[in-house]
C-alpha cells in the first residue's frame, strides 16, 4: 500500500508541475483538451519515467567513487550476493558495485545495481552483509528504485531551471522598460492571464515542493520498513538488528527537526524497534 501511495504522490507531483503549463497553453488557445492530448501526455510521461530509470543509476554512480569489484573482492562478496539473490527468488541478473567511501552506506539504483561502501564492509561481518544485500534487493524487486529515479530526474530539472527563471524575473523587474514591453506583448497576444498564473506558480513552487517532499519521504520511509521485513523473511532478522545497531552507534548523536523532515530513511532506532517487534511476534507465535 505504501508503494502505491508513493507512486500516486509522485504522479501528483508531476501533474502539479505541468498542470499550470497545460492550462496556460489551453487558455492561450495553443492546445485544446482532447483524448488524444491525454494519450500524448501519458506517452510523454512514460518516456520521461523510462529516461529517468535509464540515467539515474549512472548519474548516481558517476558522481560517487563507485567502481567494479576487483578479483579478490569478487571472491568474497559475490558468493554472499548470489546466495541472497537465490533466496530472494531474483529472476533477473543484479550487479554488485563497490563505493570507495569510508563512511558506511549501501543503496540500490536502476537498472539493477546494488552498491555497498568500503566503510560498510569494514563495519560488518558476512551475515550482516547478507542482511544489507537482502534489504537493497527488496528495493529493486518492489520497484522503489523506479519511483526514486523519476523523482531524482524531476528534482534535477527543477534545480537546473528554477534559479535561471527566478534570475530572469529579477532582471525584468529591475528594468521597468522590459517589464512594460513584456506586459504589452502578453496583452497583445492574449497571454497576460496564463503568464500571470505561471509566474504565481513559480513563486509558490518552493512551498509546493517542500510539502510534496515531506509527504513523499514519509511514504518512502514505509518502504524502508518493508525492505527490513523482506530481509527478515529471508532469515536475516538478527543480522539486520546488528547492522542497524552498528549504524546507530556510528551515526550522529542528534538530528535537527529540519534534518529529520529531509530524511528518506526512518530514524534507525525506530527500525530497530520494528524488527524487534517482528522477531518477538514470530517467537511468541
Amino acid at each position: 500500500m505504501s508503494r502505491i501511495v508513493s507512486i500516486l504522490l509522485l504522479a501528483a507531483y508531476h501533474l502539479g508541475l505541468i498542470a499550470p503549463i497545460i492550462y496556460a497553453l489551453h487558455y492561450a488557445h495553443l492546445i485544446h483538451y482532447s483524448n488524444l492530448l491525454l494519450v500524448e501526455l501519458l506517452i510523454a510521461w512514460l518516456l520521461y519515467a523510462g529516461l529517468g530509470c535509464a540515467i539515474d543509476g549512472r548519474f548516481n554512480t558517476w558522481r560517487m567513487p563507485v567502481r567494479q569489484l576487483m578479483k579478490k573482492e569478487e571472491a568474497v562478496l559475490l558468493p554472499l550476493f548470489h546466495e541472497v539473490c537465490e533466496k530472494a527468488g531474483v529472476k533477473r541478473k543484479y550487479h554488485l558495485l563497490l563505493d570507495a567511501s569510508p563512511s558506511p552506506g549501501a543503496f540500490a539504483v536502476m537498472p539493477g545495481w546494488v552498491v555497498i561502501s568500503e566503510g560498510m564492509l569494514r563495519l560488518l561481518d558476512k551475515e550482516e552483509v547478507k542482511g544489507v544485500f537482502a534489504h537493497e534487493i527488496a528495493h529493486l524487486k518492489s520497484g522503489d528504485c523506479i519511483v526514486i529515479a523519476c523523482l531524482n530526474i524531476t528534482e534535477f530539472v527543477i534545480n537546473f531551471i528554477y534559479p535561471k527563471i527566478r534570475f530572469s524575473f529579477r532582471v525584468i523587474r529591475t528594468f521597468p522598460i522590459l517589464l512594460a514591453i513584456l506586459a504589452v506583448l502578453l496583452f497583445w497576444f492574449k497571454l497576460l492571464f496564463p503568464a500571470s498564473c505561471l509566474i504565481a506558480f513559480i513563486y509558490l513552487l518552493p512551498a509546493y515542493r517542500r510539502a510534496f517532499l515531506f509527504c513523499f519521504f514519509c511514504a518512502m520511509r514505509k518502504r524502508e520498513y518493508a525492505a527490513d521485513r523482506f530481509a527478515q523473511s529471508l532469515g536475516y532478522g538478527e543480522p539486520m538488528l546488528r547492522v542497524l545497531t552498528k549504524l546507530k552507534n556510528a551515526a550522529p548523536s542528534s538530528l535537527s527537526m529540519y534534518d529529520i523532515t529531509k530524511m528518506m530513511h526512518p530514524i534507525i532506532h525506530h527500525r530497530i524497534i520494528s524488527i524487534e517487534r517482528n522477531v518477538s511476534g514470530k517467537k511468541s507465535g
